[in-house]
């Protein structure tokens, strides 16, 4: 692993809770988006700590200032509030990670210093016909290192760069205490860190900014949980602390899909524009959860107020039913 030191900013102690909510402001805010800012937000409540919004907006093609303000507009007109964030400022800013892009080069050129990173030119065609690929075991492979082993003579486009990862066994903590183990193959998960566009990777930027803003806890959907074990070696490669991780459930239409911000009718600015209140919409979402049955219209506080452990989510996926 580098001796890049980033150990003066690692993450708080669980008596200073830090949880938050990092959209991307590339559409209206769904019901699944408010599915997981409420859960994390009640965490945050009844652990006597503090919320942070983050924005995640490194895919500048899609991120749209109109969405970013609808998104203000929609979370507060949901009750929501947040005590650091790009609106409010705080501590551990900059807080949208389009300004946060000096701290990641200075950490990309450390590692490269260090031999921790390498380019890689497969096209796009080869990494599809690795992933479709059949392999033993269960493992997913997404790669297979050939430019870890094979340095290009000469390279006819940009590349991409992989961290140079090696075999081992990354562990973490979930919500229910329990550690969570995650195989790290080398070669197979030296995934990208920089693409060839110029842009930082998700899983890259997601865990420099959890553990560096001292998140403490992290709840999101369960389709994510597979990106764990990549973020936490990221932050045990810079001497972070990882936060604990809660994998909710992923909130789907009546078909299983998941929801996505390409399903208009669903997202929360068409539904009051519709009339609902914000009251129905979180009592719709507390009667997903199993501690609303009657359906009736609640707030963010009538919510919290409801013990984590009492809603119903142990399942992997929650489908939208009628009452909205």
């Amino acid at each position: 692993m580098s001796n890049v030191n980033f150990s003066g900013t690692s993450s708080t102690s669980a008596n200073n809770y830090r949880g938050r909510y990092a959209p991307s402001p590339t559409g209206y805010l769904h019901l699944g988006n408010v599915w997981t800012a409420l859960i994390s937000w009640c965490a945050a409540q009844q652990n006597n700590g503090r919320w942070i919004l983050r924005l995640e907006d490194l895919d500048r093609a899609r991120c749209q200032k109109i969405y970013e303000d609808a998104m203000y507009e929609d979370l507060h007109a949901l009750g929501f509030v947040w005590e650091e964030g790009p609106d409010v400022g705080g501590p551990y800013g900059p807080y949208r990670q389009s300004e946060r892009l000096g701290i990641y080069n200075n950490i990309i050129e450390q590692w490269r210093e260090a031999g921790q990173m390498y380019a890689c030119t497969c096209s796009r065609a080869r990494r599809l016909a690795i992933a479709s690929a059949p392999h033993r075991g269960d493992h997913h492979v997404d790669y297979d290192g050939h430019c870890r082993w094979h340095v290009p003579e000469r390279m006819k486009r940009p590349p991409s760069w992989r961290y140079r990862g090696s075999n081992e066994t990354v562990t973490y903590q979930s919500q229910r205490g329990e550690t969570i183990f995650t195989t790290m193959a080398e070669g197979a998960d030296d995934i990208v860190v920089l693409r060839a566009d110029g842009v930082y990777s998700y899983q890259f930027a997601v865990a420099v900014d959890d553990a560096m803003m001292r998140i403490t806890e992290v709840v999101r959907s369960v389709d994510l949980a597979e990106s764990t074990g990549w973020q936490v070696r990221f932050m045990n490669a810079l001497n972070l602390t990882a936060p604990m991780y809660w994998h909710i459930p992923l909130l789907c239409d009546r078909e299983g899909i998941r929801l996505s911000k390409r399903q208009h009718g669903i997202t929360v600015r068409k539904l009051l524009k519709a009339g609902k209140t914000p009251s129905d919409i979180l009592g719709y979402l507390g009667y997903l959860a199993g501690i609303n049955p009657q359906r009736k219209p609640q707030t963010l506080q009538e919510l919290a107020s409801i013990d984590l452990a009492e809603w119903q989510l142990d399942s992997l996926e929650i489908r939208l039913k009628e009452g909205l």
